[in-house]
């Protein structure tokens, strides 16, 4: 079902998955016929609207739950050329993830073993591949779930919010590129990053973090649990080291986290402007006027311009309620980051960076 992208069962389809089953424990055909019928009127399977032979879960959720199980028993047998298909389909959703990790548990498999399986299994793939994204959820799911220890995650694309809810000590990251994470309920100890780059991280008062080191990585911009985000590098770096966070650099140029630079105020409103779409694409006026306070009328008299002539943003067309502008952020958050970094708190340095 999730290879082929489908949430429903042709009729004939579950009578010869039932055929296979009952071959496999050499079940008597006149049991085999009853195992066919009570199939269809299991609690957790109802007919599908889509068509009259067909049969589906009652609930997504139940799906997420047997393909879990699913992974893990692959995991465990070394089934590895079935397992490469489900991983490089498409992003596995957080019930498969904990599935997975709960089913090993419960197994007593060895979960460095199962690690190092998924780590070979990925190698094949490109780093924006499903499969690594994939291999890398699966990891940090199973370190929290097993409580595993001094094991290395390398050169995988980490998703959104992979760090969320997690328990993890003594691991390292090499070589990963972290999509925008959430460290909400997550106790991380003990963790040492190698040459990662993070878009985006959010910190929550429920985080927990102690004896975290990160080494030649690049931080784009941090959230706070007030929802405040930073962007200037050594704020960044500042802000980091509050949490215990301790940033080096093996380069020429040792990080700086003491020295915080002054920004012109054209600079500062626009990195306030710029929270209203971290989010979101698309922000209307009224968003940016609520982020932006009493400096509002300055930006939209002036500083909006400047973006919308550099090409930051751009404005498009209200298909919804009302007459507020809508703007949408037309570059990438990286490239902002990049030109925070080179403009040294200069305003006109920072649109210089957008300028062809």
């Amino acid at each position: 079902m999730w290879i082929n992208s489908t949430s429903m069962l042709k009729g004939g389809i579950l009578d010869a998955v039932v055929d296979v089953f009952s071959d496999s424990v050499a079940l008597p055909r006149h049991l085999v016929r009853q195992v066919k019928e009570r199939v269809r009127q299991h609690a957790l399977i109802v007919s599908s609207n889509e068509r009259a032979d067909g049969y589906s879960f009652d609930h997504s959720e139940f799906l997420d739950y047997f393909l879990g199980e699913a992974i893990a028993r692959n995991l465990i047998s070394g089934t590895f050329a079935d397992l490469h298909l489900v991983l490089a389909k498409a992003s596995l959703p957080q019930g498969v993830l904990f599935s997975t990790a709960a089913y090993l548990a419960r197994a007593g498999s060895s979960g460095s073993d199962c690690l190092r399986h998924l780590q070979e299994i990925s190698k094949g793939d490109s780093s924006t591949s499903y499969t690594r994204e994939n291999v890398a959820s699966l990891s940090v799911r199973m370190m929290s779930a097993m409580d595993l220890s001094d094991f290395k995650v390398e050169g995988v694309n980490m998703p959104p919010d992979s760090l969320k809810g997690v328990h993890l000590s003594g691991a390292t990251f090499s070589d990963c590129h972290f999509q925008p994470i959430d460290v909400e309920n997550s106790s991380l100890d003990n963790i040492e990053f190698k040459s990662c780059r993070f878009e985006r991280i959010s910190f929550h008062s429920s985080s927990v973090i102690s004896s975290i080191k990160m080494t030649d990585c690049r931080v784009f911009c941090v959230e706070d649990s007030s929802g405040n985000i930073v962007y200037d590098p050594t704020r960044v770096n500042n802000f980091l080291s509050k949490y215990d966070i301790k940033v080096e650099s093996t380069g020429s140029s040792p990080v700086d986290i003491l020295e915080e630079r002054l920004w012109d105020d054209e600079l500062v409103l626009c990195e306030k402007a710029f929270r209203g779409f971290m989010r979101r694409t698309y922000a209307n006026e009224m968003v940016l006027r609520q982020k932006l306070g009493n400096q509002a009328d300055r930006f939209m008299d002036s500083i909006l311009k400047d973006l919308l002539r550099c090409g930051i943003l751009i404005e498009v067309q209200n298909e919804g309620g009302g007459n507020h502008r809508v703007f949408r952020m037309n570059a990438k958050m990286v490239q902002i980051s990049d030109a925070l970094l080179k403009a040294d708190g200069n305003y006109e340095k920072f649109l210089a960076a957008f300028q062809v």
